[in-house]
């Protein structure tokens, strides 16, 4: 993924996030009229995404990491946006890493939770079994068997 795009913004994230937001948050007003909100809008759109000065990749980058964010699950999305990655390869990277915390956390409390065993809980056994043959209704001795011999 690396090798296909640059990084989507030599300033800091911190101002491509609020361009993005007042892009995002523009309301209609009626007073103003449809000429008025459209032509608004594309000058916030090009304040966020710069085509003066980013390329078409650079762009789509800042597109798509916007989006994958919307739709990670909420606690991945407050800890990666928490991060503000300016890249999907950061922000992949972020979302994998609080998944893999959070399973080991899970694995952690599911093992605190199970039963601690001693050794005079268990029963041991040796591995042999022992079998009765039984002829006429009467057992006729047992014969061991066992798989280490």
């Amino acid at each position: 993924m690396e090798g296909t795009r640059q990084n989507a913004s030599e300033e800091p994230v911190v101002h491509s996030e609020v361009q993005r937001q007042h892009f995002r948050n523009f309301c209609y007003q009626e007073m103003e009229g449809p000429h008025h909100a459209c032509c608004q809008l594309w000058d916030l759109c090009h304040q966020w995404l710069k085509p003066g000065k980013h390329t078409k990749l650079q762009m789509l980058e800042l597109v798509i990491l916007e989006q994958f964010q919307a739709i990670l699950p909420q606690k991945v999305q407050e800890y990666v946006k928490e991060r503000e990655p300016s890249t999907c390869d950061q922000a992949v990277s972020l979302a994998e890493e609080f998944i893999k915390s959070q399973q080991r956390e899970e694995k952690r409390a599911a093992d605190a939770s199970k039963p601690k065993r001693t050794p005079s809980h268990t029963k041991r056994t040796s591995g042999c079994r022992n079998i009765a043959k039984e002829e006429d209704g009467v057992l006729q001795g047992e014969n061991v068997l066992c798989p280490h011999r």
